[in-house]
């Protein structure tokens, strides 16, 4: 049956074949004049390849794409049949394997004998190097008797979609491959760390799996553990009593498709209160709801019992859980020291009586005492800064050219035990200041202090520059800089921190709790200013701080 001008109704196999419903939409189909029916332009519309055949196969229709990928003379086509094509169009682009045009014409032949819509997805050329991926979809055509006259379809080029698909494919592969070796590697360093895991599944309430550090910390085995405490209900026994209600808040109101944390107490199996920190972070989220979990724990008790016994100590900066965790990592040795018997038997040993091995042992406590104290008087004084905050500061008049040189007065032969030489570069036209004399040379000092351990040779140079002026107030820029080691770029913004050290070996190659910088640091915040610092690995560095100093008549120094 042919094609003439005539209504053709869209059989209902072909609704949404477009990708909207078109429901009984009617519309006509000129074959003698293609290009003047309203069908003609609404299927070359579509940007894709089109084409409909009769019901003997024959090519009654074919979009601009279409013949544009086959390769054939458009008058070629109507009437023509696929092998008929071939014979003309040796050249063309047609499928030319005999399995293939004959899996065509049967597909055809189903969905204009059966009334069926197709959709596959012909994979052409696979094992070339450009691999072709075809998206077709067919359908019956019927007229306005309900009777098939023929089929349409349409192919769309899939191939950039289809290669993106696959090269996701090989990178998630990949990335899960990495994933994998990372999880293995992280949980063996949290076994060294004494850190336990364990799988929570929240639908179901239950623990999937527990690592042997997590139910050591609860004093029981894995299959202890699991068999005892599998459930929520059952784990939440071993929460202490006082701690219960918050732990059980927690749980019931925290967003677990986001990280997490929370710290309580626990009584373990022989009735020892351990008190825990948790951090639990999603690993499997559908429809953004939680699945699953990851959990970490770790006994922190022997922290809490420290940081109990020195909140007295240390004020301000015990209820700052970050600094006093690191307080306890690298001071707790020296804080618990008896600082001042030390001192009281170090001054009253009688010098000429001792021996030269006892003189070596005097001096040893001494320098250790010595170092004490000045390790002690850094947290004085940021326990005091962290309280008080400016109120700790005490403004005088002074002379900034003496600052200096009583600085380098008292620096000369620390100096000279470091092997520099001290230089000063004072760029000034007023020297009188009024300000916080005393903080200004702590800062100094600290700054000095810094730069005879990493400075092995050459000169030191203490500047003084005027950054901004105003009647009111100047405002000076005070720098330290040494040709030592230097520090790298990406640990520049870290060594202001309180107890950072550039490498773990540096505190012991050169002494120090990483305590001296992080005052300067909270010294010029005091006063209102700012720090810095510029460094190269290898040629040096320039720390600096700029503080506003109020202008001082002349004749008014104290």
């Amino acid at each position: 049956m042919g094609f003439s001008s005539k209504l053709i109704r869209w059989s209902t196999p072909f609704t949404g074949l477009f990708g909207r419903d078109s429901g009984q939409r009617e519309v006509t189909y000129r074959s003698a004049d293609p290009a003047g029916g309203s069908l003609y332009h609404f299927l070359n519309s579509l940007g894709d390849s089109v084409w409909i055949k009769n019901r003997d196969h024959r090519f009654v229709f074919a979009s601009d794409a279409f013949v544009k990928s086959v390769r054939v003379a458009p008058e070629a086509l109507i009437g023509a049949t696929h092998e008929e094509l071939l014979e003309r169009w040796p050249h063309s682009a047609l499928e030319t394997r005999p399995e293939a045009i004959a899996a065509i014409t049967a597909q055809d032949r189903k969905v204009m004998t059966e009334n069926v819509a197709v959709e596959y997805l012909d994979e052409i050329g696979q094992s070339s190097d450009n691999p072709l991926w075809v998206h077709k979809r067919k359908a019956p055509l019927m007229d306005e008797h309900r009777n098939v006259i023929g089929m349409i379809a349409i192919a769309q080029d899939v191939t950039r979609a289809k290669l993106a698909e696959r090269e996701a494919t090989q990178l998630s592969n990949e990335l899960i491959q990495k994933l994998e070796e990372t999880e293995s590697m992280t949980k063996w360093a949290a076994k060294v760390a004494g850190v336990g895991w364990s799988q929570w599944l929240h639908q179901e309430e239950r623990y999937k799996s527990v690592d042997e550090v997590y139910a050591g910390i609860h004093g029981f085995t894995v299959e202890e553990f699991m068999h005892l405490f599998e459930t929520l209900e059952a784990d939440h026994k071993l929460v202490h009593p006082e701690d219960q209600d918050a732990v059980m808040d927690y749980y019931e109101t925290t967003d677990y498709t986001e990280t997490s944390s929370q710290e309580y107490r626990i009584i373990n199996r022989v009735g020892d209160i351990v008190h825990i920190r948790e951090v639990s972070t999603p690993i499997d989220i559908r429809d953004g709801k939680i699945i699953e979990s990851l959990s970490t724990i770790q006994d922190v008790t022997a922290f809490k019992l420290i940081e109990q016994n020195l909140e007295g100590h240390i004020g301000r900066a015990s209820a700052d859980r970050e600094i006093s965790e690191r307080i306890l990592r690298n001071v707790t040795h020296e804080l618990l020291l008896p600082l001042t018997g030390v001192m009281s038997c170090v001054e009253s040993l009688e010098r000429p009586g001792l021996s030269a091995n006892n003189m070596r042992q005097y001096a040893l406590i001494e320098q250790s005492a010595r170092r004490m104290e000045v390790v002690v008087g850094n947290l004085l004084k940021m326990s005091a800064l962290n309280t008080s905050g400016p109120a700790t500061i005490k403004s005088e008049t002074f002379s900034i050219s003496e600052l200096v040189y009583q600085l380098v007065a008292e620096s000369l032969v620390d100096a000279e035990d470091a092997g520099v030489t001290l230089k000063i570069d004072l760029n000034i036209d007023q020297d009188l200041a009024h300000g916080p004399h005393n903080e200004l040379l702590m800062c100094l000092r600290k700054f000095l202090e810094n730069a005879f351990k990493f400075a092995a040779h050459g000169e030191v140079i203490i500047r003084v520059s005027k950054a901004e002026y105003s009647e009111q107030a100047t405002e000076y820029t005070f720098s330290v800089i040494d040709r030592g080691i230097g520090i790298a770029e990406d640990q520049v913004d870290r060594v202001y921190d309180a107890f950072y050290q550039v490498d773990s070996s540096i505190s012991r190659k050169f002494e120090g709790a990483g305590l001296g910088l992080a005052l300067v640091r909270l010294l010029v915040q005091s006063m209102g200013g700012e720090y810095g610092l510029t460094s190269e690995l290898g040629k040096g560095s320039h720390f600096w701080f700029s503080v506003p100093l109020e202008t001082a008549a002349s004749g008014s120094q104290t």
